[in-house]
């Protein structure tokens, strides 16, 4: 959800944040998105910083790495919930 920080208007009482740290972050959108590194601060300037993301994050999904330990840290996180909520 964009500006879910930002605009306060989502009463969740838990929250998931996928965790990249900031420079892990320029570096994927310069070579997603083709950006400048101009053009990558101002983009992450606009948003709320992602270590204040991180520490109001309920549960935080490492996506520092590669996809398979995304996938990791996704499973491991479905298994947790599923457990917190007998499914």
């Amino acid at each position: 959800v964009p500006l879910f920080f930002e605009s306060g208007c989502y009463p969740f009482e838990e929250v998931i944040v996928v965790y990249a740290p900031q420079e892990v972050q320029k570096d994927r959108l310069m070579k997603r998105d083709g950006l400048t590194p101009l053009q990558v601060e101002q983009r992450l300037a606009a948003q709320i910083n992602i270590e204040e993301k991180k520490n109001k994050a309920t549960y935080l999904l490492d996506n520092a790495d590669d996809l398979k330990h995304l996938q990791n840290e996704v499973q491991t996180l479905i298994t947790h919930l599923k457990e917190r909520y007998d499914c």
